[in-house]
């Protein structure tokens, strides 16, 4: 099983249109859709986030930031944005995304392990063929999205959205999965780094097994950035036993070439 990330890259387009005003001043038809934005957005309860569909007009959402990344574009050491896992008050949860050339020029960004209300942003239908929580829909937010940090005491969000699989059930997954996977268990090993040539290019890759209380065992292949980044000696001077959660998990049949 790898975790893999995928470009996807949308361009929005802007109609300008002058209308006259008082004193003879210039107003653009995008400044009056914004103010109507927000006073709509100041008398409306946040949408759910099942209630989402793709390019429907929403005015707020109110999330919990339950995880932040900036993953590398497919095949290429580009970054390709901001992305975060929002979860609502139900449960459910949606992917948003601050594209990579929107990102550079955002004055203000959300935190993990906050709730915000959310105005301002559009949506697009997730093309992926893998995706990374279960809804159809992904959330684009750009320099005019506000995102407004509140202290909800009643019946927050969940603080985590996983999707996690039994052991047995990944088997399952192989040729049809549609939603990446989670994975909880106790860890056991660590390899060491090695590389594979994959595409002409060579990647990192280090190998982790996990086992769950019936003694069923798993490995997980991190690629990349994640291997890398992976602090083996902080984990083995952990008290033991340490348990973990491994998200966003392709699942595949990988054969070590080395083996």
């Amino acid at each position: 099983m790898l975790s893999s990330c995928e470009s996807r890259q949308q361009t929005t387009y802007y109609l300008w249109m002058a209308l006259p005003l008082c004193h003879g001043s210039l107003r653009s038809a995008s400044d009056q859709y914004q103010e109507h934005l927000l006073m709509a957005s100041q008398n409306t309860k946040p949408t759910l986030l099942h209630n989402i569909k793709p390019f429907g007009v929403y005015f707020k959402i109110k999330v919990l930031v339950g995880r932040i990344w900036t993953p590398r574009a497919y095949n290429s050491d580009a970054f390709d944005g901001l992305h975060y896992l929002l979860i609502d008050e139900t449960g459910d949860t949606i992917e948003g995304i601050i594209e990579e050339d929107y990102y550079q020029n955002m004055t203000k960004t959300m935190e993990e392990g906050k709730i915000y209300e959310i105005t301002k942003f559009h949506n697009k239908r997730y093309t992926a063929t893998t995706k990374l929580v279960n809804h159809e829909v992904q959330l684009l937010f750009n320099r005019f999205t506000q995102f407004i940090e509140v202290d909800e005491t009643m019946s927050p969000p969940p603080r985590y959205g996983f999707q996690l699989l039994q052991y047995n059930e990944f088997t399952a997954q192989l040729h049809k999965q549609k939603v990446l996977a989670d994975l909880y268990g106790c860890m056991k090993t660590i390899s060491t780094e090695y590389e594979v040539s994959l595409d002409a290019k060579n990647k990192t890759v280090r190998e982790i097994v996990l086992t769950n209380l019936r003694r069923e065992e798993i490995k997980v292949s991190l690629w990349g950035d994640p291997a890398q980044n992976l602090d083996a000696d902080a984990i083995e001077q952990m008290p033991q036993p340490v348990f973990v959660v491994i998200t966003s998990l392709r699942v595949t049949k990988f054969q070590r070439i080395n083996e």
